[in-house]
């Protein structure tokens, strides 16, 4: 059955409503008169009001948080997007409890059960800049999230994320980067960049992501699910920090002996049994020096190890002096990762970050912001995500 038409014509364009946000149009003055330039200020102002009449007449809703309106994840290296607001293809205008100034939020569910959501905002509450646009697009063939910062005099930073829908299709994510130059204290930039999924995107292209990606993401609210770190990840990274418990050392040793065994299916047993182990095992094998063991042990050692160690090397050690990375690892809801994120972190900050680790999960978030604005600030967007 085909999707109707007027649904896609909907959600298949950008949507634009706030299309006269932004500097009004200097008045016409004689020839001899040169036209007085309007203070960022003034271009702010009437840029809101702008909003503020093109936006009135909508139904609104009651005020809530973003978290409400847009429910991001990452989920076998893709962004998944859905909203628990109803799908019922009306505009609506949201006032948010936890982002400056209002957004417009629309969702329809297709006679396919595919569900389109768009969502917008602009923000005028900061002095130093025009405005801040947010765009959220879930259509037929792409999730699009869209990031801008005009600065004003022409000065402006664009960010926009493509992931196509098809998890099949070649470059299943591109980058889209358009800065002018001075735009919040930044060289120019005109980027495209692909990756196969989201999460190579951030392993292939670490400073890029953590430059223009992540400020949109935090913008959002969605810091602690997009960039939540898997646990088999984090442990691979701080696997030196980790402490066994008194029986694991006995029992992987003994298995290690058996591993050798002249007979297979002794061999075989022995492999079953480190699986059935599972993660405190591979955390010992980790840290164990295997220079003692016999090709065959490190062969099925490397083996069982395949599961746990989602990373290349070289990649686990940079993202152990990574200071995002670690701050992510914090999000974690295992405490024994968020302390060894804390341990790496002391090293290569150069001394002691203050952190309840054992505090409530929206406490943490809150601190964990609070911490990133201190050790890594985002670049060249001033007060990003804020």
């Amino acid at each position: 059955m085909a999707i109707p038409n007027q649904i896609i014509a909907v959600f298949a364009a950008t949507l634009i409503v706030c299309g006269a946000c932004g500097a009004a149009d200097l008045p016409t003055t004689g020839p001899s008169t040169a036209p007085a330039k309007k203070s960022l200020e003034q271009q702010r102002k009437e840029a809101r009001e702008d909003c503020e009449d093109q936006w009135r007449g909508l139904p609104a809703m009651d005020p809530t948080s973003i978290a409400q309106v847009l429910q991001f994840k990452l989920e076998h290296d893709r962004l998944l997007l859905d909203s628990p607001l109803p799908a019922d293809a009306l505009e609506h205008m949201i006032p948010l409890t936890d982002m400056p100034g209002n957004a417009i939020f629309r969702s329809v569910r297709s006679r396919l059960g595919l569900k389109f959501i768009s969502f917008e905002s602009y923000d005028f509450s900061d002095p130093a800049v025009l405005a801040r646009h947010l765009q959220v697009l879930l259509e037929p063939l792409n999730l699009q999230v869209v990031y801008d910062v005009d600065y004003g005099d022409d000065r402006t930073h664009s960010v926009t994320l493509i992931q196509k829908t098809n998890p099949r299709a070649a470059d299943q994510v591109t980058l889209l980067v358009q800065t002018t130059p001075g735009a919040g204290s930044e060289p120019a930039a005109n980027l495209t960049i692909t990756a196969a999924s989201f999460t190579l995107l951030r392993g292939e292209h670490p400073a890029v992501f953590e430059q223009y990606v992540r400020p949109a993401f935090r913008a959002l609210r969605q810091d602690p699910t997009v960039f939540g770190v898997d646990e088999r990840v984090a442990w691979q990274v701080l696997s030196d920090t980790w402490k066994p418990s008194g029986d694991i050392a006995p029992k992987v040793t003994a298995i290690l002996a058996q591993l050798n065994a002249d007979d297979y299916s002794t061999r075989a047993a022995a492999e079953k049994q480190l699986e059935d182990l599972g993660e405190p095992a591979a955390l010992y094998l980790m840290s164990f020096d295997r220079g003692t063991l016999t090709p065959e042990q490190k062969a099925r050692c490397d083996k069982f190890l395949a599961g746990y160690r989602p990373l290349p090397d070289q990649q686990a050690r940079e993202f152990g002096a990574n200071v995002n990375f670690l701050l992510d690892c914090l999000y974690s809801d295992d405490a024994a990762i968020r302390r060894g994120a804390l341990d790496h972190l002391a090293k290569v900050v150069g001394h002691e970050v203050k952190f309840d680790a054992d505090q409530s999960p929206g406490d943490r978030i809150t601190a964990i912001r609070t911490l990133r604005e201190q050790l890594a600030p985002a670049a060249g967007m001033s007060h990003a995500g804020k």
